[in-house]
């Protein structure tokens, strides 16, 4: 599929998930950049639609569904970052059951993380100390912030 509106009705409601508000309502989220897009599908998980700029779609053959062909005006309109990725990737939030804390060792409670780049840093600390789970608690920036992912 090959999209080069940027009023196409789905690049406007991809937009929109750059905002908590429709993040939360839908239950997704954006992937910006190859990385990113990589991570999530070698943990196993599935995307409901990968942008990718035109010429670029042999890097993402691992995406065998929902890939969309795209101009850079659109992925600039749907990233949240200053220059356009090459990719952004539209994921289902993944809820996780409490019961994965009983075989947790080292657990890290966040309380009042208000900056999503901070709260990003927080989480590659983590990732690097093998922090077996991460609690936010209170008032604290969405987890699926761009900025975080």
């Amino acid at each position: 599929m090959e999209i080069t509106s940027v009023n196409n009705d789905l690049v406007k409601e991809t937009t929109k998930l750059q905002q908590r508000k429709f993040r939360d309502e839908r239950g997704l989220f954006l992937l910006e950049g190859f990385k990113a897009i990589e991570e999530w599908h070698a943990l196993g998980q599935k995307f409901e639609n990968v942008f990718v700029l035109k010429g670029k779609e042999a890097r993402y053959h691992f995406v065998t569904e929902n890939l969309i062909t795209t101009t850079e005006a659109i992925l600039k309109k749907i990233s949240t970052t200053d220059s356009a990725p090459e990719a952004v990737g539209v994921a289902r939030v993944k809820n996780f059951d409490i019961n994965i804390l009983k075989n947790a060792h080292k657990v890290l409670l966040l309380e009042g993380i208000k900056d999503a780049g901070n709260l990003g840093t927080i989480l590659r600390s983590a990732t690097a100390f093998d922090v077996d789970a991460v609690i936010l608690y209170g008032n604290c920036v969405d987890i699926y912030n761009p900025k975080c992912v």
